[in-house]
């Protein structure tokens, strides 16, 4: 058996032996916990004179390497969603100025006071016609 740190070593327990030994030799993948070295991905075949070999790689580096990928992917996200955010923040922010310059305008005529909420539409009110809150609908000034 092969470790992690590429060093050549016996089996050293009977968990070990059994785990490789029940090993099918079918010639696919297997992954098997080979008891104190860890998960291997294990396969078995039989050579030309039929006698059985089992080869296979520690999988303790490629789960490692898996998680610190996941954990990137999770930050980039994270930043990808903060950077939208802001950028829709922006774009809102933009988009609304010229409303701004509105309202200041509007408030500065002296006929209109806005202020105050309507609790309903004047009785003639036509959709369209610029109109002011009539003073009996003006809250008080603040």
């Amino acid at each position: 058996m092969i470790g992690q740190d590429g060093v050549v070593r016996p089996l050293s327990d009977a968990a070990e032996d059994a785990a490789v030994a029940g090993l099918p030799v079918d010639g696919r993948p297997h992954t098997v916990l080979v008891g104190a070295l860890g998960e291997y991905r294990l396969i078995g075949l039989r050579d030309t004179a039929g006698q059985v070999v089992i080869t296979g790689l520690p999988l303790g580096e490629v789960k490692a390497v898996l998680s610190r990928l996941a954990v990137i992917e999770l930050m980039v996200v994270g930043i990808g969603l903060l950077a939208a955010g802001a950028a829709a923040t922006v774009i809102v922010r933009i988009t609304l100025r010229p409303l701004s310059r509105v309202a200041v305008t509007a408030g500065g005529s002296p006929n209109c006071h806005w202020s105050g909420v309507m609790s309903r539409w004047p009785s003639g009110y036509r959709s369209g016609t610029p109109m002011c809150a009539p003073r009996s609908a003006r809250s008080a000034p603040r």
